[in-house]
């Protein structure tokens, strides 16, 4: 049975925002060699935050391309076709 609530795409579009902004600021700190938190290789370690920040980002914006998508195609959604010249 498929839903027809988007309230799984609003929940995966948050904690991927959440996410990203987490994984972001976990990376600039194991970058810049923050002396408190132990990990063998903080550079590496760093870089692997990263990329997973970018990867949380890219769910984000299919979330919120769904998103957009489908309320536009929601009826009663005005469209230009529906507009009638006066």
């Amino acid at each position: 049975m498929v839903s027809q609530s988007p309230r799984c795409a609003i929940y995966c579009l948050i904690i991927s925002v959440f996410g990203t902004i987490f994984l972001s600021v976990l990376a600039i700190v194991l970058v810049s060699g923050y002396e408190y938190i132990k990990v063998d290789n903080q550079s590496r370690g760093g870089e692997a935050c990263f990329w997973s920040a970018v990867i949380y980002m890219g769910i984000s914006i299919l979330c919120f391309i769904y998103l957009k998508r489908r309320r536009r195609r929601a009826p009663g959604h005005p469209t230009f076709s529906s507009y009638e010249a006066e």
